[in-house]
């Protein structure tokens, strides 16, 4: 797994750039691929907002564009590897969170989930591939037709996201509903603190505790992002 959160801008106008990226166990250089998405999609955002691009125009062929850039640069990075690009294969959830607005994409397994109500949805559930127990990759031929995305034209004010290590703890696949109990009070802690810096540990302990890994037996990544100041 391998995931980036930026805060790009200053104080009156800031952008919350978030990339989670979960490589395939049977792809030898999966570690690669991962971080080579994660970095290059935080890039490709940072260089939109440099030359002033705008939350209204990140529609779903800009961000495809992007998949696109990233999908190029893992063949380039195989080709110097002298490997198939199968061998870097990843998923990618990400997100770019504005003020008053947001997108999310994502190609492949894990979630990208917000508030909605009182309890919270997965803006898309995780994708399967053609066979049981797979998923579909940045690399795959056919990665854009596997290209989910969604507009948000309202302040998300919490985002979780996770890789598929997690997607059985945190979702209801009985009838794809969030399960709210799991994510609260964790982003009750993240809430109530003026810093994230004493969080880490003890999640890293939670995630990692007999509880947990006795009903996952895959890496787990979880962001978790909260607006200091609610809309």
């Amino acid at each position: 797994d391998a995931c980036r959160v930026i805060v790009s801008g200053d104080e009156d106008s800031n952008c919350l750039i978030i990339a989670c990226a979960d490589g395939a166990g049977s792809s030898r250089f999966a570690d690669i691929g991962s971080t080579l998405a994660c970095d290059q999609f935080v890039k490709l955002v940072q260089e939109f907002l440099t030359v002033g691009g705008a939350a209204e125009s990140l529609t779903f062929d800009e961000i495809a564009s992007w998949y696109q850039n990233i999908h190029i640069e893992l063949e380039c990075r195989a080709q110097s590897l002298e490997v198939s690009i199968r061998e870097l294969a990843t998923t990618l959830l990400a997100g770019v969170i504005f003020e008053e607005s947001a997108v999310f994409s994502q190609i492949g397994d894990g979630a990208i989930v917000i508030p909605d109500g009182e309890n919270f949805r997965a803006v898309h559930w995780p994708q399967s591939g053609e066979y049981a127990n797979t998923t579909n990759f940045v690399t795959g031929d056919n990665f854009l037709s596997d290209l989910a995305f969604e507009r948000v034209d309202t302040p998300i004010d919490e985002v979780a996201v996770f890789t598929d290590g997690l997607e059985r703890l945190i979702l209801r696949y009985a009838d794809r509903t969030v399960h709210t109990p799991f994510l609260e009070p964790m982003l009750g802690v993240l809430r109530d603190n003026e810093t994230a810096d004493k969080f880490f540990e003890p999640l890293r302990e939670f995630l990692e505790s007999p509880a947990i890994n006795s009903r996952t037996d895959d890496d787990k990544t979880l962001i978790l992002a909260t607006r200091r100041t609610k809309r």
